[in-house]
């Protein structure tokens, strides 16, 4: 991660839930460090019958900048 200059936005919730009550967080996000500051994450807790709660990441006001200028 380091190499590739991401930050994981996790917020610490869990993204998997466990039947037997112990949930965890196995689902990373990770984004450029040029957008993390711009980005915001959360778990939706509507599972659509699955045990992992689907993330949903927004990304406000970010401009890219620069002649290559993309949001990746």
């Amino acid at each position: 991660m380091d190499e590739q200059d991401l930050i994981l936005l996790n917020d610490g919730s869990p993204s998997r839930l466990n039947p037997t009550g112990v949930n965890s967080h196995i689902d990373l996000t990770a984004v450029n460090a040029r957008i993390a500051s711009a980005s915001a994450w959360a778990t939706v807790h509507d599972t659509i019958g699955s045990d992992h709660l689907p993330q949903q990441v927004t990304l406000h006001n970010y401009i890219a900048q620069g002649p290559d200028a993309q949001c990746s």
